[in-house]
């Protein structure tokens, strides 16, 4: 027998009267009182209720001989004044108004099995009305539940509002907010990097109404109109890596207000962009072929460019970490040598850093014996390395004031990507005269990113092809983004001797 259809007896605290809890011949549950004190007669009166449901008892002409008449009386719902007999004495409902209708209907049969039948019917018609009282008692219940629901809904509402008034109350207008912002910045990052980020918060307060004063008063709603209009304006070619780029500078600014200012960041509430579209926008790497790179490296008229380019083909570091990269990081065997990609921090400037992406990153790279080596010490031998970086960043391109931002020497990544894929001209810096155009060390479609991509198709393309997981190690990725990226390429491309 299922649990849930147990009788047992349950002594109430402070009561001496029994109770069981069970269903009627209607399936309906209930609990009654057994009317006795004693445990024995209790007992036997469960028993009795055991066997009518066992027994699929509906009337009570099927009743099992020597059944308990209490068992009989409280299986069938009988009142205490209702004589219990065969025939037309047949209680269903536990309410007196329902019970005299029953019995009126069915007194309208005559006896044998037509009234049978009529019984079993009205049963079955007092289930459903039964079913249809649960429902509605359950829908009053989720009403109930509905109702606090909502009341603490409301209550944390008034919460989360009365938090950020209370945070707003402290909080300065936005120039304030920006010129804090920029502070805290200027103590955690670049300078670059610092402009670049209240750049774009000075370009979303522009598009604020001019009732939003402070930055706890905007809505999330403002901050993604802001994004798709700044995304759209530009018409980039790859729309939703600028909306994630954007949405990640302006949620430095958002986010660096809400926890200052101890009020929930409005950022929680602005969509971000999917990874599976993002990755389509992406589409396939591209990469060059070996003859390729080297036609764009025998191009160059000094050893330091060839060495330079050498470098990001053949060792797969990104430009950041090739403008990075110290003498100390660079070592030299008899056969070859490494070279260690990590954390940097400029010596002479603490808050110019350069961290990685991901832990993987943090990588020694092998120096290639025939095609990367040769060309370092070439660079070496007639001009030598910067005071503290490989690659210093040659006399005619620094700047000639400087202030802050790390060593002279350092190259920047937007200014090294400029000389690889040169420009078409233009407005010049302030003051200054127009830029001519300018032809690029590298010929056009090679850029640094796509020479780190043909680093990777190399070696799982060489007659000593590489595996996943050491390629991703070479090239500071996981094995899974190597998989993807690369799929194709495992044995189904011409080996190179590489």
């Amino acid at each position: 027998m299922p649990k849930h259809y147990a009788v047992t007896p349950v002594q109430r605290p402070g009561r001496e009267v029994y109770s069981a809890n069970f269903r009627t011949v209607a399936q309906i549950r209930v609990t009654r009182s057994l009317k006795t004190d004693d445990e024995d007669a209790a007992k036997l009166i469960c028993q009795g209720l055991v066997g009518l449901w066992n027994a699929k008892v509906r009337k009570l002409d099927d009743v099992p001989a020597g059944t308990p008449p209490e068992s009989v009386r409280l299986y069938f719902e009988v009142p205490d004044d209702e004589e219990i007999s065969t025939g037309n004495n047949i209680a269903f409902s536990q309410d007196l108004s329902q019970l005299a209708t029953i019995k009126a209907e069915a007194d309208r049969f005559p006896q044998g099995k037509p009234r049978e039948q009529a019984i079993v019917l009205l049963m079955d018609r007092y289930k459903l009305r039964s079913d249809v009282k649960d429902l509605q008692t359950k829908f009053t219940i989720l009403k109930n539940e509905h109702a606090t629901l909502r009341e603490a809904h409301e209550a944390l509402t008034r919460s989360v509002v009365a938090r950020v008034s209370n945070s707003a109350e402290g909080m300065p207008e936005m120039p304030g907010c920006i010129d804090l912002f920029e502070k805290h910045l200027s103590t955690t990052t670049t300078r670059e990097n610092t402009k670049i980020h209240v750049a774009a918060a000075r370009r979303f307060v522009a598009t604020l109404p001019k009732d939003v004063k402070k930055l706890a008063e905007v809505r999330p709603e403002q901050v993604g109109q802001f994004l798709d209009d700044e995304t759209a304006r530009t018409k980039p070619s790859k729309p939703l890596a600028r909306r994630r780029n954007l949405r990640i500078r302006l949620a430095r600014f958002i986010n660096w207000g809400a926890k200052k200012y101890d009020y929930p960041s409005q950022m929680r509430n602005v969509e971000g962009v999917r990874k599976d579209p993002l990755k389509r926008e992406r589409g396939e790497i591209r990469w060059h072929e070996l003859t390729e790179v080297e036609a764009a490296i025998n191009a160059q008229d000094s050893g330091y460019w060839k060495a330079l380019i050498a470098t990001l083909g053949y060792a797969g570091l990104q430009l950041a970490e090739l403008c990075w990269l110290r003498r100390s990081d660079v070592e030299f065997t008899e056969t070859g040598g490494k070279i260690w990609v990590g954390h940097v921090t400029d010596p002479t400037d603490p808050k110019a850093k350069h961290s990685l992406k991901t832990g993987n990153r943090e990588r020694h790279v092998d120096v290639h014996p025939t095609y990367l080596l040769p060309r370092l010490r070439e660079y070496l031998a007639t001009v030598p390395a910067g005071e503290v970086y490989f690659f210093p960043m040659p006399e005619e391109h620094r700047r000639r004031q400087r202030t802050g931002g790390g060593h002279s020497e350092r190259w920047h990544t937007h200014t090294l990507s400029t000389q690889l894929r040169g420009h078409k001209g233009g407005k010049g810096a302030k003051g200054q005269k127009k830029r001519p155009p300018h032809a690029g060390k590298l010929p056009k479609g090679m850029t640094a990113a796509t020479l780190r991509h043909t680093f990777g198709s190399l070696l799982l393309r060489s007659k000593h092809a590489k595996s996943y997981a050491q390629v991703a190690a070479a090239m500071g990725n996981s094995e899974t983004v190597v998989a993807e990226y690369y799929a194709r390429l495992k044995g189904g491309e011409t080996k190179v001797d590489f």
